[in-house]
């Protein structure tokens, strides 16, 4: 199965842009995610918050604040701020970078 970006419009948190990871069934996926994002683009894991139904791990690179969440209603997505096109773009572009390497290795399901 090939994980796929949605790009959603949150009405609930004032409109804000967010990146739905569809077909990606992984509990720690946000994890597995911020340790790509530290690896290829150089990117600090500022907070971990593991609550009892959510984690969201926050990862800076490139004067971007992006929060990685797992939800147990939602599944997981993603966020960045600043909330501009031009942070959008290079988000998402990111994370199909990451989301190909994690098929590509056969590392969706991977311990």
């Amino acid at each position: 199965m090939k994980i796929k970006l949605l790009r959603h419009i949150n009405h609930e948190k004032e409109g804000r842009i967010e990146f739905l990871f569809v077909d990606f069934p992984y509990i720690d996926g946000n994890e597995l995610i911020a340790k790509y994002m530290k690896e290829i683009f150089d990117a600090k894991i500022k907070e971990q918050i593991d609550g009892m139904f959510y984690k969201v791990t926050k990862v800076e690179y490139d004067n971007i604040e992006c929060f990685l969440v797992w939800h147990e209603d939602f599944g997981n997505y993603g966020y960045c701020i600043p909330q501009t096109e031009e942070y959008f773009m290079k988000f998402e572009k990111d994370l199909k970078k990451i989301f190909s390497l994690i098929q590509a290795n056969n590392l969706l399901w991977a311990k």
